[in-house]
């Protein structure tokens, strides 16, 4: 079950608020489509944080299943994806952290 969590400073949340839902639905297009996952299966989410001057506005964390096709030259693009489509919607630096889930311990129910 993939997870995607946009932290996004609290300072631009007014102005950000109205593109939001059309950017999720966007980034759940991608991840579905690298991730080969049906839309249900994934959970994205905007989490407002107050942030410190100089760093990026935006930050994703995205943790997935991992998979034999899955490999870095994979995850790079998708990252750069992800990246590049959260700098259009928004206008606001991003920086994204990729994590595959741990088989052994992290457990996800639906």
């Amino acid at each position: 079950m993939p997870h995607l969590k946009l932290y996004l400073d609290d300072r631009h949340l007014p102005r950000q608020r109205d593109g939001l839902a059309d950017l999720l639905q966007d980034l759940r297009a991608i991840l579905c489509r690298a991730l080969s996952e049906p839309p249900g299966a994934c959970q994205l989410s905007v989490l407002p944080v107050i942030g410190l001057a100089g760093q990026a506005e935006c930050c994703l964390e995205l943790t997935y299943p991992p998979k034999e096709s899955l490999t870095p030259e994979t995850l790079r693009a998708l990252a750069g994806q992800l990246q590049t489509t959260v700098i259009a919607a928004t206008g606001l630096r991003a920086t994204i952290w990729l994590k595959a889930l741990d088989p052994q311990g992290d457990l996800a129910l639906r």
